[in-house]
């Protein structure tokens, strides 16, 4: 129930699925006797507790990730798949999710699993979008298996872009102007514009590639080229008082040597790739185009369908999901050592990483 905003595009896509709230009381109808035995189970739990964005207190990130510690004791002892997996933040592969994966473990080891981690990017598999994550599986009835590693060609962001067919579902003419009056309204973009004769944006793409910059927020550019305090006082001269008094406060952190957070809009370069799509990245500015991403764009650096089409207002579901060029891998993968395709190791507990193709860590002993 706490997630029915983000499930409403999924049940739109797949009305014929069957949907069970199982926070809610008697599960909604779900009867774990009725799914046993099945291949594989997959979960997408939240990842703000171990996500190093949280801002919460300790006990809200200990909350946040009960979503992940209660399905595995429901999916592990009452459902008992051949193999249960899901993807969370990448701190759940660090020390920092050394707790949470001990704990996994426990339950793991409580109903007769083995485990096993896998770090990977999104990068790895397909898609321009440096994506860090964790997955974690469970194995019913054997050691762990080995997987294969990713290393797939190395796509450029602009060219990956341009793949959306002119006229798809969310990325029209309309929503083409749409995201270039929201980025034209922009004071930041307004000011660049007014002073470099409308070439605004693109003095900041050639600044990037100058900087050798993959990419840039607005507010990192005004200040690695010092325009910011520039920026201010035309803010000030032209009636933009909210951005004025908030640049005058980044001026002061940055006199006074202290950090400041930084949620403006970033741009990356045409031959680059874009950082982890999430709610701060989501308006971004098009590598070539005078416009922010439509909503299509997004959805195709997440490797969703074309014709998946998105309902809601909550627009930052898009991003909290698995790129399905990463996911579709891990599904690949599954199946492979489900029909005996790939060797199972000695190990009943093992953390694989793909971004440097070697085993981090293994518990060598057998399944008691």
């Amino acid at each position: 129930a706490a997630f029915a905003e983000n499930e409403k595009t999924l049940k739109h896509n797949f009305p014929g699925v069957p949907h069970y709230l199982l926070d809610t009381p008697e599960r909604d109808g779900f009867v774990a006797s009725q799914h046993q035995d099945l291949d594989f189970v997959t979960a997408l739990c939240p990842c703000a507790g171990l996500s190093l964005l949280s801002s919460g207190s300790i006990e809200h990130r200990t909350m946040m990730n009960q979503w992940m510690i209660n399905s595995a004791k429901l999916i592990l002892s009452e459902v008992r798949p051949r193999v249960f997996w899901g993807e969370n933040a990448p701190a759940l592969y660090t020390n920092r999710g050394k707790e949470v994966r001990e704990e996994l473990y426990d339950i793991a080891k409580a109903n007769g699993y083995s485990m096993s981690l896998y770090y990977t990017n999104t990068m790895l598999h397909g898609i321009p979008q440096s994506r860090k994550r964790s997955f974690y599986f469970f194995w019913r009835d054997t050691n762990v298996p080995m997987f294969e590693y990713f290393k797939k060609p190395a796509r450029q962001l602009g060219e990956y872009l341009r793949e959306i067919p002119k006229d798809s579902l969310h990325h029209k003419d309309s929503d083409i102007v749409a995201m270039t009056d929201k980025l034209m309204k922009d004071p930041f973009i307004q000011f660049l514009q007014a002073k470099y004769n409308g070439k605004g944006i693109e003095a900041m793409r050639t600044w990037l590639n100058e900087a050798n910059k993959n990419g840039s927020t607005m507010n990192s550019y005004m200040i690695r080229s010092e325009q910011m305090a520039e920026a201010n006082q035309w803010f000030l001269e032209n009636g933009f008082d909210h951005h004025y008094k908030d640049t005058k406060r980044i001026l002061g952190k940055i006199a006074d040597k202290k950090g400041f957070w930084d949620g403006s809009w970033p741009m990356y370069r045409d031959d680059g790739i874009f950082s982890a799509l999430i709610g701060r990245t989501f308006y971004a500015i098009h590598p070539s185009e005078n416009r922010l991403l439509t909503l299509r764009e997004c959805m195709h650096l997440m490797g969703l369908p074309l014709d998946f089409e998105f309902v809601g207002n909550n627009m930052n579901a898009v991003c909290q999901n698995v790129p399905i060029c990463t996911a579709s891998d891990m599904v690949r993968e599954v199946a492979a050592a489900l029909n005996g395709d790939r060797t199972i190791t000695n190990n009943k507990f093992m953390m694989q990483n793909n971004l440097n193709e070697k085993i981090d860590y293994s518990e060598n002993s057998l399944l008691s």
